[in-house]
């Protein structure tokens, strides 16, 4: 189950992080670092949740502890608050 745990993780990660950014901003386009760590702390809880259930750790790196998901998870939250910030998820939203 790890490639399929790592995939499902993954999108839930940020997913979970994309609807927190956008919660957290909506009213006020001036919380914006806030709304990216919000974004980043919930993508790390979701990621690492379904990777330490999935067995993503034994996938990487056979015999490891679950440490190992939890700090992919903590990796997944960090792109998602510093690389992936003003990625919509709608292809259909206004983008000038």
């Amino acid at each position: 189950m790890g490639i399929l745990g790592f995939l499902l993780g993954t999108m839930a990660g940020v997913v979970g992080g994309r609807v927190a950014y956008r919660l957290v901003t909506r009213k006020d386009s001036n919380r914006d670092v806030g709304g990216r760590v919000v974004a980043g702390i919930t993508t790390a809880a979701c990621a690492s949740l379904v990777y330490v259930i999935s067995d993503v750790h034994d996938w990487l790196l056979p015999g490891s502890s679950w440490g190992m998901s939890v700090f992919m998870g903590i990796c997944m939250g960090i792109a998602q608050t510093v690389l992936v910030r003003d990625k919509s998820l709608s292809s259909t939203e206004n983008r000038s």
